[in-house]
């Protein structure tokens, strides 16, 4: 991917950078407070007491404004490199706010249990890392592909164990998990596969964890088939894909539109169906027409960053992510892509303000 030169004004530059890893810690402490003085969430609990802690809380105008600004400071790192780019030199005090407002809010999302977060930030910054070797115009040499390869193998242990953990929490083994679990419903392990974990008890609880995580990423596909055909009830018209604003309305006007979800027939819960899914329910019928116009509007940072608008890397690298999640999740239906995607775009913005001509 050929990108045009592109320069910004040092001053304006590190000042920006300083802004967003610092209000990005101010952001992921506000979370913290939010979280733990606030909302009931605790150290010593255990992923469902803390899920049950947070969901029976009421989401404030605080919570929102913690949740915005620490999503922000999940771009620390990535504004941090795009910045080196550029012959900025970042202190390493800087560096290490920004690690930590990464490291802090991730582990924030995995106390409840929740891989999505993880799995999109992970990407977001393997992504941007070739991105930035493209744009010095380096070409992807064998060391480059066996660290990309490890990261991801990274991310399958890593969510492999928190399934584990979950698992065991409920008291169940991993081979009933697989067997019993939504995502068995469409995704049903074969008698050969069921047969080998029952081998080895300690050998099949892991070969169970990894298999639980092939029914995690390949089962939506399945359970938009069954939407599809069943689906029955009144379309949300944006209530699933446009729930962050509905309710960022809802909080401060006092709950005039809250965004809460609908319940209807031939929706199963605790699934994914895909990108499609969610869009689906909104729009029934009229989704092409909306996922063109979408398609449309994803193309925009790209052809930005082509030429040579470098600013925009933290949007592309986010719909990247999007994109190769399709076939797993909408990330739009939850706070993990869809706070990341609006500060994504803020950054591109800030950043025409900055670039030299």
């Amino acid at each position: 991917m050929p990108i045009q030169e592109h320069r910004f004004d040092p001053k304006k530059l590190h000042s920006m950078v300083s802004v967003i890893v610092w209000v990005g810690a101010l952001g992921v402490l506000l979370l913290i407070v939010d979280r733990y003085f606030i909302r009931g969430v605790s150290l010593g609990a255990d992923v469902f007491q803390n899920r049950e802690a947070l969901e029976g809380s009421q989401a404030s105008g605080f919570s929102a404004i913690a949740a915005f600004a620490s999503s922000l400071g999940l771009f620390s790192l990535i504004v941090i490199w795009i910045a080196e780019t550029n012959i900025l030199i970042v202190s390493k005090w800087l560096k290490i706010l920004a690690s930590l407002n990464v490291f802090i809010a991730v582990y924030l999302s995995i106390q409840l249990g929740s891989r999505s977060l993880l799995l999109v930030v992970a990407l977001a910054h393997l992504l941007t890392w070739l991105f930035i070797l493209r744009a010095r115009g380096l070409r992807l040499i064998f060391r480059h592909k066996i660290i990309a390869i490890l990261s991801i193998a990274g991310l399958a242990i890593i969510s492999t164990l928190m399934m584990l953990s979950r698992v065991d929490l409920m008291g169940f083994s991993m081979q009933e998990s697989v067997l019993n679990s939504a995502y068995s419903y469409t995704m049903v392990p074969s008698f050969e596969v069921r047969e080998s974990f029952d081998d080895n008890f300690e050998i099949g609880e892991v070969a169970a964890g990894f298999f639980s995580l092939v029914q995690y990423i390949f089962h939506g596909i399945f359970e938009f088939g069954l939407l599809f055909t069943y689906f029955q009830g009144e379309h949300e018209w944006g209530g699933r894909t446009l729930w962050l604003p509905l309710k960022l309305i809802g909080i401060f006007t006092g709950g005039i539109a809250s965004g809460e979800q609908a319940i209807n027939v031939g929706e199963r819960y605790g699934v994914y169906t895909t990108f499609l899914g969610p869009v689906f329910i909104d729009f029934g019928l009229l989704s092409p027409l909306v996922l063109i116009f979408y398609g449309w509007l994803l193309g925009v940072p790209y052809r930005a960053l082509r030429q040579g608008k470098i600013e925009w890397i933290p949007a592309v690298v986010l719909i990247a992510a999007s994109s190769i999640l399709w076939p797993v999740v909408n990330i739009l239906s939850s706070a993990s892509g869809s706070y990341l995607l609006v500060c994504s775009l803020l950054i591109g913005i800030a950043g025409k303000k900055i670039r030299v001509s």
